[in-house]
């Protein structure tokens, strides 16, 4: 699949599947444990699958392909990695919070690993601009 130009509004729209496919599985969770699911719950949820959405669709709308991909990537793993903990109930009675929480970090460790990834790209792309110069 080849990811939209720099500035596309394209990338609204993944921020939107983003957006639902967090929340969808932050629901998921809960409901496979049994627990009630609050108003604040989803809430919640939202807002964190709000900012996961716009910090990666962000990245890919200003130009960050590689951050976009390798934050994205982790993301799902973070979020089948939340999904199975809890289908397991690794932790009797902590199994919300033990997914949840390995999935925030996982989606961060996303985030830096994306930021590094997206460095390393744009350092080469200089180098190869300067030798071109030379």
């Amino acid at each position: 699949m080849k990811l939209p130009k720099k500035f596309s509004k394209w990338w609204f729209l993944f921020a939107l599947l983003i957006f639902a496919v967090v929340v969808g599985a932050f629901l998921y969770v809960p409901w496979t444990l049994g627990s009630e699911i609050t108003m604040e719950n989803i809430q919640g949820f939202a807002l964190l699958g709000g900012i996961v959405a716009l910090v990666l669709a962000g990245g890919g709308f200003f130009g960050g392909r590689v951050f976009f991909v390798l934050g994205l990537l982790v993301n799902l793993f973070g979020l089948g990695y939340m999904i199975y903990l809890a289908m397991a109930r690794t932790a009797q009675g902590w199994s919300d919070l033990v997914s949840i929480m390995s999935y925030l970090f996982l989606a961060s460790l996303g985030i830096l690993l994306g930021i590094i990834g997206q460095l390393i790209a744009s350092i080469r792309r200089v180098g190869k601009e300067q030798k071109i110069k030379k």
